[in-house]
């Protein structure tokens, strides 16, 4: 996959791992078929958009488990994540996984995006993956995207961009970009985003 890890970063990822399958059977944070497969499934799938973040501000909407926002703040140590969740048992597991990865560069918003974000707020880069299709996802954060900014949505989450091959209708331009993950039967894409 091209993406340089040391061997600490390696370690986070891992522990990241563990926490979510130590949480998973009182909080429900992945697919429970998806525990024997989390580095390929979910980590390695995350990590997948590390070379197109764009920015120092990121956004991980609907951060769930932390996926994609904990693997890629782990390999992008100089950028900084904000994981948004509207679920407080979520926000509380993330807010355990980022101390126990000692994860400087994260911090945690809870609730419902983008009803209780301040208006002027922007990033640089917002990822969506399990949220919603590339042009609902659009819809709901183009608002708090600076004017070069970017939307990552993990199209290997069961979103389909076949129904956005009309973005220009909504202000969007949309790349794809496929993937071929270890351990991972078919290639996973992200589509990227960006004003047309």
């Amino acid at each position: 996959m091209r993406i340089e890890l040391s061997e600490h970063q390696i370690e986070r990822l891992q522990l990241h791992c563990d926490l979510i399958e130590k949480w998973n059977k009182a909080f429900n944070l992945v697919s429970r078929k998806d525990i024997s497969r989390l580095a390929a499934r979910h980590v390695l799938d995350s990590l997948c958009g590390v070379s197109m973040l764009h920015g120092t501000r990121v956004l991980d909407l609907g951060s769930g488990a932390g996926l994609p926002g904990i693997p890629l703040a782990v390999a992008a140590p100089t950028i900084n994540f904000t994981l948004c969740d509207r679920s407080a048992r979520r926000v509380r597991f993330l807010r355990q996984a980022i101390a126990t990865l000692e994860l400087s560069n994260v911090e945690l918003w809870q609730g419902d995006f983008p009803g209780q974000v301040p208006g002027d707020v922007r990033f640089d880069t917002i990822v969506a993956r399990a949220v919603a299709t590339a042009s609902a996802v659009w819809d709901m954060v183009r608002g708090h995207l600076q004017a070069d900014g970017r939307v990552l949505v993990y199209e290997s989450t069961k979103m389909s961009v076949g129904e956005d091959s009309g973005g220009h209708e909504h202000g969007f331009r949309a790349t794809r970009n496929s993937f071929n993950i270890p351990g991972l039967e078919e290639a996973h894409s992200i589509v990227c985003l960006e004003r047309s």
